[in-house]
């Protein structure tokens, strides 16, 4: 209902201005227009500074608040010029309410830049420390590991008595997230980085090997409502059956990764293999047909999704080499569930 508003608004305010415009009563249309044009440029800035793969989903609404800038603007020329303070103040009201929303347009769209910017510098840091920590290991031939343990835990306890390792400063968070790329961090120095409500870098300890089954629970115990962390569950092959089961029913995009993971139940399996067959979703069925728990079951529920698919994939052959290549993939994955089907369902 007020994705239907976001779309009727801005073209009852037009019809308005139409109206309003052969009716002769032009007065404020000229700010109102250019207040849309304003609104609009800030707005689509804003949305173009997020480097979010969800953010142009914003672009379906830059008219909407366009329309209630040039609505509000418009209400205040009208207003402006009456006798009556309560008219003045609902023009004054109007006014600021439509500052307000380019206002909102400017300060998302900075925050987000400044975002980009911190993420950059992050990744030049990470790169750099990453290049210190190689080079320290030929210092270090054979004690690699007490010397990153050393490094991070003397990080760690800079940030003990007042910050609870919550906002490692740029340098440590670096030295760290560059750390957990190699595997020289045992379980206790993982089970301390953990302690950290940077999800970015739980994420990382989430998914490096040396996390084993007992730590993931703790992290999960203690992060139950971070979906961010979801996907990383799905990386890492010591993650429990049940979370990853509960990872998937909250975010159903980690399909692909749970289709890889060794620990996925058969139940798991069954309900991704029973999934509606779309372009992203030819990968997820690949890798439940070369799962070591597909069995019987879940091999014709993957034949039966890709059979069911057919045409689906590849409507528009003609037009689009990548839905060539889509169909071409979905007929071998369908070739290879088969093929398995006959060796490990001979009697089927």
């Amino acid at each position: 209902m007020l994705f239907i508003f976001y779309i009727l608004f801005p073209v009852f305010v037009g019809l308005g201005a139409l109206y309003l415009f052969f009716k002769g009563q032009r007065d404020g249309l000229g700010y109102a227009l250019l207040m849309f044009l304003v609104c609009s440029g800030i707005m689509y800035w804003s949305i173009t500074q997020s480097s979010s793969s969800t953010a142009a989903i914003g672009f379906l609404f830059i008219p909407c608040f366009a329309a209630a800038c040039s609505f509000f603007i418009w209400v205040f020329w009208r207003l402006q010029g009456r006798a009556s303070r309560v008219f003045k103040v609902l023009g004054f009201v109007s006014l600021f309410a439509s500052m307000g929303i380019c206002g909102y347009g400017l300060y998302s769209g900075l925050q987000q830049r400044q975002e980009k910017l911190n993420r950059y510098k992050l990744a030049v840091r990470i790169q750099e420390q990453r290049t210190r920590i190689l080079q320290n290991f030929s210092h270090h031939a054979g004690a690699e590991a007490e010397w990153i343990k050393q490094e991070i835990v003397s990080r760690l306890e800079t940030h003990t008595h007042t910050r609870t390792h919550t906002d490692l400063q740029l340098e440590d968070e670096a030295f760290i997230a560059a750390a957990l790329t190699t595997n020289y961090v045992d379980r206790e120095v993982l089970a301390m980085i953990s302690l950290t409500e940077n999800l970015n870098t739980v994420a990382a300890v989430i998914k490096h090997q040396n996390s084993d089954t007992k730590l993931l629970e703790e992290i999960y115990d203690r992060n139950k409502d971070k979906s961010q962390l979801d996907y990383a569950f799905a990386l890492n092959h010591n993650t429990p059956a049940a979370i990853l089961e509960a990872a998937y029913h909250r975010s159903p995009y980690i399909a692909s990764a749970l289709a890889k993971n060794t620990n996925v139940a058969k139940e798991l399996l069954l309900i991704l293999s029973k999934t509606n067959v779309h372009a992203n979703d030819l990968d997820t069925f690949a890798s439940i047909v070369r799962h070591a728990h597909a069995d019987c079951d879940v091999l014709n529920a993957v034949i039966r999704s890709l059979q069911a698919s057919e045409g689906a994939v590849g409507e528009n052959q003609s037009e689009n080499n990548n839905e060539n290549r889509r169909e071409s993939q979905r007929l071998a994955i369908l070739k290879d569930a088969e093929l398995k089907m006959k060796s490990v369902c001979p009697s089927q």
